[in-house]
């Protein structure tokens, strides 16, 4: 008997002691029984320290990592056709690369390259592209966030320091910009390796392991430079005269205080409309 769990997370811990208990008992009896878990890295690791479920930490343990282009490729066309669709040489290259290896991203690439004309034949460049920026604009809430919910405000301004830059970043460069000793700045670096969102990249290099996770954090530094929260008692604020409508600033400067407190647009202006 084989047993999978897929997506574990200490949110469902008294289930996941439940079944570990079982497979402990299975294994005790010499049952004919292999059992399977899969998770985020830092979801494994609380899983792996929790007192109860000691049993998993004699477990084998492989990390998975990026998928070769051949195989992102055949993951990809393999359902289209399956479902009785195509897609043109072109539009699988698009889908490809804005997968970047990330097998979670093959699945929500393809979901939403797929779902953007469902009733046309053939999956077009156009299509692909909106299907890489659906699944792209999705990935922050599945995955980015989830992921940093765990981290310490240190390991989250280490992430920041990388994202500013386009490529693998020195750990002399992060060390500069956070104000800190490198022998300092590599205890988070180990601490972010080992929770799956940084990877090494040469000798004193690091990247980033999850995909999109630079322009996520690019993103939120955006809102938080829109939105400023003060911790002091907030001053009444002054009355406001008309906008000069010949003035563009004006202008620009009127809709954006239409956007709420959290960086959202209000209904009927930028936001999201449904439907879309």
């Amino acid at each position: 008997m084989l047993i999978t769990l897929d997506e574990v997370h200490t949110a469902a811990l008294e289930d996941l002691r439940t079944i570990t208990h079982a497979a402990q008992l299975a294994f005790r009896e010499e049952r004919d029984v292999a059992f399977v878990v899969a998770g985020l890295p830092i979801a494994v690791e609380d899983v792996l320290n929790d007192d109860v479920m000691t049993f998993l930490r004699r477990a084998e343990r492989f990390a998975l990592g990026g998928m070769p282009r051949g195989a992102v490729e055949r993951a990809l066309r393999m359902p289209i056709t399956t479902g009785g669709r195509q897609i043109t040489p072109e539009a699988l290259d698009i889908a490809v690369e804005g997968t970047r290896g990330y097998p979670f991203m093959v699945q929500l690439v393809g979901h939403q390259a797929w779902n953007v004309e469902r009733d046309s034949e053939m999956i077009s460049e156009e299509q692909a592209y909106i299907g890489v920026e659906r699944a792209a604009s999705r990935v922050g809430s599945l995955i980015h966030r989830p992921a940093l919910s765990a981290t310490s405000p240190v390991d989250r301004s280490f992430l920041v320091a990388m994202s500013a830059d386009s490529g693998p970043s020195t750990m002399s460069q992060i060390a500069s910009r956070l104000g800190v000793a490198r022998n300092y700045a590599n205890q988070y670096r180990r601490r972010l390796i080992a929770a799956g969102l940084v990877s090494e990249a040469g000798r004193g290099l690091v990247e980033f392991s999850l995909p999109y996770l630079r322009e996520y954090l690019h993103e939120q530094s955006a809102v938080a430079t829109r939105n400023p929260i003060h911790l002091h008692q907030p001053r009444a604020a002054p009355a406001r005269r008309p906008v000069n409508t010949q003035d563009p600033r004006e202008i620009e400067q009127a809709l954006a205080a239409t956007r709420n407190p959290f960086g959202a647009t209000l209904p009927g202006r930028d936001g999201p409309q449904p439907g879309r």
